[in-house]
Formats: C-alpha cells, sequence, structure tokens
C-alpha cells in the first residue's frame, strides 16, 4: 500500500540535502506537492502513479524557486559591493572646502581620508568622534557575510542605518561647504545598509514562485 507521508518525507529529505532551497521554500513547495497529488488523485490516478507525476511538477516549480534565489543572491552582493567601492573612492574625493587654504591663499578642498582624520581628532567635538567611528562599520560589512546568521545581519543593518542618520549631522551644523565626496560617502552608508537587508531575507527564506496549473 503506498504510503504518502513517508514518500513526502523521502522526496523532501532529498531536496534538504542540495541545500539550495530554505525551509520556507520546502514547506511551499510540499504544499504544492500535495495539491498536484489530490487533483491527479481525484481525477483518477494510482497514488503511486499520482505522487509520481506531481513531484515531477513540482520539479519545475523548485527550478525556478532555485533560479529566483540566485537572482536575489546576486542583487544584495552587488547592492554591498557596489555600497563599499562608493565608500572606498569617497576616501579620495573631496568632500569638504575650508573658507582659508590651510597652505597658502584662497580655498582648500579635503579629500575624505583627511577629514576622517580631522574628525577623529576631536576637532569637530564629540559628535565628530563618533562619526569618525561610524567608518568602521563599513570594514565590519567586509567580513564574509556567510559567518554572520540572520539575527547578526539585521543587527549590522540597523547599526549602519542609524550611522546613516547620525553621519546627516554634517549637514545641520554649519558645513554649507559640503562636496561630493561627502555624499559619496554617506550614500555608501545606506547601500550598504540596504544590501545587509536584502541579505537577511534572504536568509529568512523566499517566497516560491507560483506557476499556471
Amino acid at each position: 500500500m503506498f504510503d504518502l507521508d513517508s514518500a513526502v518525507n523521502g522526496w523532501r529529505n532529498d531536496l534538504a540535502r542540495e541545500g539550495a532551497l530554505s525551509n520556507r521554500d520546502l514547506d511551499e513547495l510540499e504544499d504544492h506537492l500535495h495539491s498536484s497529488y489530490e487533483s491527479l488523485v481525484e481525477s483518477g490516478c494510482e497514488a503511486d502513479f499520482a505522487f509520481e507525476q506531481a513531484c515531477q511538477d513540482v520539479g519545475a516549480v523548485a527550478e525556478l524557486a532555485d533560479e529566483f534565489g540566485k537572482i536575489e543572491e546576486k542583487t544584495w552582493r552587488q547592492v554591498i559591493v557596489g555600497g563599499l567601492a562608493l565608500y572606498v573612492v569617497s576616501f579620495f574625493l573631496p568632500v569638504y572646502r575650508f573658507g582659508i587654504k590651510l597652505f597658502g591663499d584662497g580655498v582648500d578642498d579635503i579629500p575624505g581620508f583627511e577629514a576622517f582624520f580631522y574628525a577623529i581628532s576631536g576637532e569637530l567635538g564629540f559628535l565628530g568622534i563618533v562619526s569618525a567611528l561610524t567608518n568602521f562599520l563599513m570594514v565590519a560589512a567586509l567580513l564574509k557575510l556567510s559567518r554572520f546568521d540572520r539575527t547578526t545581519i539585521l543587527s549590522l543593518a540597523g547599526v549602519v542605518i542609524a550611522a546613516a542618520f547620525l553621519n546627516l549631522w554634517w549637514m545641520t551644523e554649519g558645513f554649507a561647504d559640503l562636496l561630493i565626496g561627502y555624499y559619496a560617502w554617506w550614500a555608501s552608508f545606506a547601500s550598504v545598509a540596504t544590501g545587509l537587508v536584502l541579505r537577511a531575507r534572504d536568509l529568512g527564506g523566499r517566497a516560491v514562485p507560483e506557476v499556471a496549473a
């Protein structure tokens, strides 16, 4: 006699060993499997044949889910890498224009790395120091994200978002001469935070794409 529960468990374990799908994906695929199986049995198919056919039908959905997951993974990686690239470039772009040139006459545009040392030295007060220290959060984002679980990544994303808001302080403290390097630096925080949120969502499970019956 055909044992549906045993057959479903075996099918699910086979997919789980491949490691391409999350538990949420497997749950949704199992729902598809049961629905397809019941429809085939109701149409008069033998139980074992109905299950075999249902597995073939769901196999197409599983392939779609796997491909969809690859697209999502590519997206969060691109967003984070793009943000980190922008972050690095910002250190070499002009971020602020002093009204009096530090050496000689005229004005002086300072690049990001000089602004960092200027802020962390305490010249801009406590908030300047804290703002400079937020740069180390980007170093944390450079670590291999596969080492982090979903909760850790969400926490890091929250801290990076908070840092982005903190770094808006520069706009409220009379720094009227902020230049492109500052905006690139700030945007890099927003980009990395977005990528981290996408990564956490990916770890939380993806919705299995619907296919026509």
